[in-house]
């Protein structure tokens, strides 16, 4: 039986999954930054409840995940 959490053999798929986990990681930063800077925006009632601290918080958080989705994908290996 394989286990999944095992390092694949081949060069291309230990890429893809590097590729994918800096995908993950750089979809949550772009949805907490887009929701620091638009939310009130696109939801007047967050206006209330998001406010500049919360904001600026959620943008630092999308900012740090972005960076660890470029770090994530640093070690891609070449042909």
């Amino acid at each position: 039986m394989d286990r999944p959490w095992r390092r694949p053999h081949g060069r291309e798929a230990r890429n893809e999954q590097r590729k994918l986990r800096g995908s993950l990681f750089n979809a949550m930063a772009m949805a907490l930054l887009i929701a620091a800077v638009a939310g009130p925006f696109v939801n007047p009632a967050l206006e209330t409840t998001l406010d500049l601290p919360e904001r600026v918080l959620m943008g630092a958080s999308g900012w740090l995940l972005h960076l660890l989705a470029r770090r994530m994908v640093r070690d891609i290996e070449d042909k």
